[in-house]
């Protein structure tokens, strides 16, 4: 089932679904499996690895991770750029992680709608996989605006959510193996859980940040209907 049609049919979806509470419970596992094989590779891998080819060689200062989940980023993350790196999360599923415990003092919980920094404390925020999860989004890139130093960057990899490629891909693959795997209704999960797709946050995004580079992947052709996964560099706007 498409993007457009599972969100019409399950549009009252609540956290209180039998298929939702079963799916948050093993959540962790499944964040897991996404990283892993071929479409593990084109969906989430390639995002970080291109992140961190995008990220300007002359950013220095502290980089701040919003969505952090498991910590699967930080493996990508420039061995001199760890050393000032924080790291946010709002679900405690994940924290029991070896990089959460590596990340001692520097990876908290907290909600990216109300950040627990300064302003113009960081150099660098990154996104991974995340953006599309979050209702209040006008929220969040408010406060991403605020923590960012003037000239910061603001680094996203997003799904080509609702594009023709993702969704056949998901059609064929992911939800078959999700339904037989763990006996959940997918369709449920991700009308709880992706609640944007790609093109309308990137209006969002280019409304309140200047778009630097962009790459659209596996194939980058800009166009999202034959693509993945999106990631792009945007700067913090001059004020």
């Amino acid at each position: 089932m498409f993007w457009k049609k599972f969100h019409i049919k399950y549009k009252d979806i609540s956290e209180k679904d039998p298929d939702i509470i079963a799916y948050k419970k093993v959540s962790a596992k499944i964040l897991d499996d996404l990283h892993s094989g071929i479409m593990g590779y084109l969906i989430s891998n390639s995002g970080n690895e291109v992140i961190e080819f995008l990220t300007r060689s002359d950013t220095e200062g502290k980089a701040l991770e919003i969505g952090f989940g498991r910590g699967h980023h930080y493996n990508f993350v420039n061995n001199i750029r760890k050393r000032k790196y924080f790291a946010l999360e709002l679900s405690s599923i994940y924290s029991d992680s070896p990089i959460w415990r590596q990340l001692r003092g520097y990876c908290v919980r907290g909600d990216a709608r109300k950040l627990p920094y300064k302003k113009a404390s960081f150099s660098r925020v990154v996104s991974v996989q995340n953006l599309e999860h979050i209702s209040d989004i006008d929220a969040v890139i408010k406060e991403v605006e605020g923590v960012l130093k003037d000239d910061g960057e603001f680094l996203v990899a997003l799904p080509c959510e609702d594009g023709f490629f993702y969704n056949l891909g998901r059609e064929l693959t992911t939800r078959r193996y999700f339904n037989k795997k763990y006996g959940i209704n997918y369709d449920k999960v991700m009308a709880y859980e992706h609640v944007w797709c790609l093109r309308d946050l990137l209006v969002k995004l280019k409304d309140k940040f200047e778009l630097e580079k962009e790459i659209y992947l596996p194939f980058r052709l800009k166009i999202i209907d034959v693509n993945l996964t999106y990631v792009a560099r945007f700067r913090k706007k001059r004020t």
